[in-house]
């Protein structure tokens, strides 16, 4: 992974430490920063923030069936963290 892409890594990991949410990890693959759990030895995916143009981000939500749905929100990492947690905080909260 390069410099730039950890660098997000660990600036997101540590967004979300900074709110209480230890439990949650995440990695980079390609333009997508994945925000998931582990439990009981599987990986649960919670929500995704794929880059786009201008350091914006589109959020999305994996579905049941495994694939992403986006959603029209599109912000900074700190943007759309807020909006999870005050529209969508049970993607955040520990199972």
């Amino acid at each position: 992974m390069d410099v730039m892409k950890q660098a997000k890594v660990d600036t997101l990991t540590r967004m979300l430490t900074e709110k209480g949410y230890t439990h949650l990890k995440v990695k980079a693959r390609g333009q997508h920063f994945t925000i998931y759990s582990e439990e009981d030895g599987t990986t649960v995916p919670r929500l995704r923030l794929t880059a786009i143009p201008a350091d914006q981000y589109a959020l999305s939500f994996p579905t049941r069936s495994g694939k992403w749905e986006r959603t029209p929100f599109v912000g900074t990492r700190q943007d759309l963290l807020e909006i999870v947690e005050t529209m969508f905080g049970w993607h955040l909260e520990s199972w």
